[in-house]
């Protein structure tokens, strides 16, 4: 993990032991991944993805989460729509 100190990074998440979450500026993933792969990091998976800088309020009325919940897993279900994503924690 000292390894990755000297990149330009937002942040760094412990998935577990062996697994870490490397969050860097999209613009600089590539250089990033490459900079950790020349430093002997090994690379399960790298893609840009979409954030959320903030959270939606969790919703009180079940029946209306209920609701957003099954759109999203429609969407997610639609054959031409690759990811969906949401703010909802």
């Amino acid at each position: 993990m000292e390894k990755l100190l000297e990149y330009d990074l937002e942040d760094v998440n412990v998935v577990d032991e062996d697994l870490l979450e490397v969050v860097c500026d999209p613009s600089k993933m590539l250089a990033v991944k490459r900079q950790a792969e020349a430093g002997g990091l090994k690379i399960s998976e790298s893609e840009i993805t979409s954030v959320p800088k903030t959270m939606a309020a969790c919703l009180e009325d079940t029946e209306t989460l209920q609701l957003v919940e099954d759109l999203v897993s429609h969407l997610d279900n639609l054959e031409d729509v690759v990811r969906v994503h949401t703010n909802l924690p």
